[in-house]
């Protein structure tokens, strides 16, 4: 549901760990029950663990500049369900207004992937105008990224990095010292 004017979100809360960013103890705990488990064997069992999660946004139309009112629903770990909502909520209630036409989130990737897309714990955001770029300059996904000119790029002093960076979640924007990943936004900072 969308806030009613002047209710704002629960600020971040609980164990101090669980809100910091990267990987620790705490987090694998949450997502996974032990420490000792940083991902799921395959994807029957990952699948087992997700959940639909639906968000407030803003939508913006390009040609008039006008924002209106939407909702995405996207699928992400059980265990960050709460934290998707109170993360987009405060997105969408802060006066930024940053425009959101797309979210993704879980997305099986095989046996070999590395990123957190195959545990539902990162989130991609508007992908085409926060693209992935290799040290190289290979454009790995999306198109660019050109914040103040693109109104779907991601800022990095904007709403959306601070508050995930507020519930512990990494921006791929600054969270590597080579690769960059504009859209993505993860738990355990992968």
């Amino acid at each position: 549901p969308i806030p009613a004017e002047g209710e704002t979100p629960a600020a971040p809360s609980g164990d101090p760990a669980l809100r910091a960013l990267g990987e620790n103890d705490a987090k694998l705990v949450r997502l996974y029950g032990t420490a000792e488990r940083r991902r799921y064997d395959n994807e029957e069992e990952a699948a087992g663990h997700m959940a639909q999660v639906t968000v407030p946004v803003w939508k913006l139309d390009k040609a008039t500049g006008i924002k209106t009112t939407g909702h995405l629903t996207f699928t992400v770990h059980e265990a960050i369900v709460d934290d998707m909502t109170a993360i987009f909520t405060e997105i969408y209630m802060d006066p930024e207004q940053f425009p959101i036409y797309e979210i993704g989130g879980y997305d099986w990737r095989g046996d070999s992937a590395k990123g957190e897309h195959n545990c539902g714990t990162a989130v991609d955001i508007n992908a085409g105008e926060n693209y992935q770029v290799y040290a190289s300059g290979a454009v790995g996904a999306g198109k660019y990224w050109k914040p103040g000119e693109d109104p779907w790029s991601i800022p990095e002093n904007g709403s959306v990095v601070r508050i995930f960076n507020a519930y512990g979640y990494s921006w791929g924007g600054n969270a590597w010292p080579t690769n960059k990943d504009y859209m993505h936004f993860s738990y355990l900072g992968v």
